[in-house]
């Protein structure tokens, strides 16, 4: 057996500076093996099939080719950060359950609901963060909360609003990310999100949130939102809903609301009539309880 010492190996610039071990044989490392290392931020473009470690994740990646985009995906680590579509978290809620020192920001997210990873916005801020949504602009406007919309073919809902502080953190959205105000800005707000009733009837006497989480409001099996869950729209009584209501259609804001300084207070709707969400809204995977 030969021993070779060398400081530096190089390859020929003829074959792309590329030392090669030829197939049907093998490199066997009985000593450490210390592979290139790179930041988040200056993670290069390398060949598929190339390894690195990430110092900022603490995680050894490789270079993959998903959906046709080339992108480094993390082997190590517990659960995906979102950081790119191969690492793509189930939704905001569990990216915020398992990496809560995360900022609020644009991460990819894929839900079991959904054919491919989307890049989402989280709010990783109000109630603990997790909170994700995806802007819809120039899609199918519905009346019906049973009909489809632009959000059903990637496998995402209408926002169920679950508190004002959820309110709050779509309203900073739609504002600060997406560049909107005042009549552009509700735009996406016609309709305070995905809640219905199956009957209209006059509930000004009950405060419209869900009685259970809440410990009052409407009355069980009236209004509801998309999987039954918790939601929100006031604290306090108001003049609607006032019973001149179409079954299955969307409330529908009033008096500038939200504003474009939302900071929890009490919405403003009506529920007169066949209304309609317009053709700009928000979707989410609503996984946040």
């Amino acid at each position: 057996m030969s021993t070779i010492s060398v400081h530096d190996i190089q390859g020929f610039s003829t074959y792309s500076n590329t030392v090669r071990i030829p197939n049907g044989h093998k490199l066997d490392i009985a000593g450490d093996l210390k592979v290139p290392s790179h930041t988040t931020a200056t993670r290069p473009t390398a060949e598929v099939g190339a390894i690195g470690f990430n110092t900022t994740l603490q995680v050894l990646e490789i270079y993959v080719s998903v959906n046709g985009v080339n992108e480094w995906y993390a082997l190590s680590k517990a659960a995906p950060d979102g950081s790119s579509q191969a690492d793509a978290a189930v939704s905001g809620y569990q990216l915020a359950q398992d990496y809560p020192q995360l900022s609020s920001g644009y991460y990819w997210i894929q839900s079991q609901s959904m054919p491919s990873p989307l890049e989402m916005w989280v709010d990783m801020t109000e109630e603990g963060g997790g909170y994700d949504m995806y802007a819809i602009s120039g899609g199918n406007s519905v009346n019906d909360a049973r009909n489809s919309h632009s959000g059903t073919p990637l496998g995402l809902d209408l926002i169920y609003p679950r508190s004002a502080e959820h309110w709050r953190a779509q309203v900073n959205f739609v504002r600060n990310q997406l560049g909107q105000s005042g009549g552009n800005l509700r735009s996406y707000f016609q309709c305070p999100g995905k809640i219905w009733n199956v009957s209209a009837g006059n509930y000004t006497g009950y405060v419209m949130r869900d009685p259970q989480y809440y410990g009052s409001g409407v009355p069980a099996n009236s209004w509801r939102t998309g999987d039954g869950g918790r939601w929100w729209l006031r604290n306090n009584t108001y003049s609607e809903p006032n019973g001149n209501y179409t079954p299955y259609s969307f409330l529908y804001f009033w008096g500038n609301h939200p504003p474009d300084n939302y900071n929890g207070q009490d919405l403003l709707f009506d529920d007169a009539g066949t209304r309609a969400t317009g053709s700009n809204y928000l979707v989410s995977t609503n996984a946040k309880p």
